[in-house]
């Protein structure tokens, strides 16, 4: 039976009903089952049923109403939204899914638009339409995909960073981010331990309609959990799964049985790795292992476009807040190299005379934010905690030239807005090089240097401002000279990707 953490707004005084928007009652059971049961249709909208949490044996609408698994595909629409029968889930073979929705485009590009243009994976259902026609962000392409844990699933199917979720901007493409039963409440839990109510089917020979009882979708379990089963392929940061079995597309959040398939795509802000072999689909084998390993993708780093480059805040800019008292003051700036890691000065860390290197008593919020808050406060870009805050200096003799990582407790979930910078290569030798270093103020120490070249890497970093004869000198701290200890920190978490 389902059970709605949703607003009690929504519930009469009979606890087994729901009430619609419209103001009639219906069974709690027929909430987001995929047939319309209230005049106004609201029991079967984004709205209310988006954070419902489906077994892994059902079937999930794109707006998140669950049907019997048996339902997909069968010729029949049991989704209100179609989602069930669109003909890239049902017509087109998995395995020939990727170069189905390249068409024309060059092998490095990974759709063609239905406007005509080319792009790459990770432009492909992340929320934002990059075709001109929004065709990278639809039902028909969105519906069937797998979102990862901590990733916010919009209401046709696509993936978004998680903290997208009520924070005030239209980070989906249909704006289910932002809804209002969704931004009130916690999620929804889904019982499979009904029966799917009668569906309706109306025939093109006559104008009457017929029910028919479906299937229990406890039953539908049980066909799945006889035998040799595959561990559900479990997505890293870097990765989004979809899966099929025989031909036809299915969910990837419950064990598989032999001859299922997975294909493996890159996520929002990700790119295949150069010079490795790709294994873009794995198959379950009869001794219930995968042939392949899940294969892992490498995030985009240090690219702009040329909007981005004339901006002064740059995607891999983060603003470094220190506690003091109840509140968080921006300390400094930092720069991000990882998903887990963070780069600023020691000078950042400065507390009086001394340095403060207590995770706990600094956060990270994403981009430029100079403006001290609570902890309760909700902020308008990602916030993160520290796991831990690492310390390297340059030399003994100097404590100033020191090197701090900061290494978050969750992650940064990549895009197009956020994104990190790269490191220079371990035989660099620097080109031009581009700082904007225009005040004194602290937020600047940490600040990323950068040289100009077909990526951007990252030089050095401002380590201290001071006022000279000659106006505001800047003194910078060499990333060079850490190049392996930074390395060898963003490997520790490689196993997270």
């Amino acid at each position: 039976m389902h059970t709605d953490a949703a607003s009690s707004s929504h519930f009469d005084s009979n606890e087994d009903q729901w009430l619609c928007d419209s103001g009639e009652s219906i069974d709690k059971d027929y909430l987001c089952d995929g047939i319309v049961h209230c005049k106004d249709g609201s029991d079967e909208t984004v709205r209310h049923c988006t954070d419902f949490e489906c077994p892994g044996y059902a079937f999930r609408c794109a707006y998140g109403a669950c049907i019997a698994g048996n339902y997909m595909c069968d010729k029949k629409i049991d989704c209100v939204d179609g989602s069930d029968e669109t003909d890239l889930l049902c017509k087109t073979n998995i395995n020939k899914l990727s170069e189905s929705i390249r068409g024309q485009c060059d092998a490095k590009l990974s759709l063609q638009c239905k406007s005509g243009e080319c792009i790459g994976s990770e432009f492909i259902c992340d929320g934002r339409r990059d075709c001109k026609d929004g065709s990278d962000e639809t039902i028909e392409l969105c519906s069937f995909f797998e979102c990862p844990d901590f990733a916010f699933r919009c209401g046709y199917g696509a993936c978004v960073i998680g903290s997208a979720k009520c924070n005030g901007v239209m980070d989906c493409a249909d704006n289910s981010d932002e809804l209002n039963d969704k931004c009130h409440t916690g999620p929804v839990a889904f019982s499979g331990s009904f029966s799917t109510p009668a569906r309706t089917t109306t025939t093109t020979t006559t104008t009457t309609t017929t029910t028919t009882k479906s299937p229990r979708l406890s039953l539908d379990h049980e066909e799945h959990s006889n035998g040799v089963h595959c561990p559900a392929p479990q997505p890293g940061v870097s990765t989004k799964v979809s899966c099929s079995y025989q031909n036809h597309n299915i969910g990837c959040n419950h064990p598989l049985r032999p001859e299922s398939q997975a294909f493996i795509s890159c996520a929002p802000g990700y790119n295949f790795r150069r010079h490795r072999n790709y294994v873009p689909f794995i198959t379950c084998q009869g001794n219930g292992k995968w042939n392949y390993p899940i294969y892992r993708c490498a995030p985009v780093c240090g690219e702009l476009d040329q909007k981005e480059k004339e901006n002064l805040v740059r995607p891999w800019d983060v603003t470094i807040f220190r506690k003091t008292s109840d509140e968080y003051t921006p300390a400094c700036s930092g720069v991000i190299v990882s998903h887990k890691i963070v780069l600023t000065v020691v000078n950042c860390l400065t507390h009086g005379r001394s340095y403060d290197i207590q995770a706990n008593q600094y956060k990270v919020v994403e981009g430029f934010y100079n403006v001290t808050h609570k902890e309760s406060d909700v902020l308008p870009m990602g916030k993160h905690s520290l796991e831990k805050i690492l310390i390297h200096y340059e030399s003994d003799s100097n404590e100033n030239r020191g090197l701090a990582i900061l290494v978050l407790e969750d992650h940064f979930s990549f895009s197009d807005a956020l994104k990190p910078i790269c490191l220079a290569p371990l035989r660099f030798h620097r080109r031009n090089r581009l700082h904007r270093v225009e005040t004194t103020e602290n937020l600047n120490l940490g600040l990323s240097v950068s040289i100009e070249d077909s990526r951007y890497y990252l030089d050095s970093l401002v380590a201290n401002l001071y006022d000279g004869s000659d106006g505001v000198q800047v003194e910078y701290l060499s990333v060079q000279h850490f190049n392996v200890f930074i390395r060898r920190q963003i490997s520790r978490y490689k196993h997270t990707l």
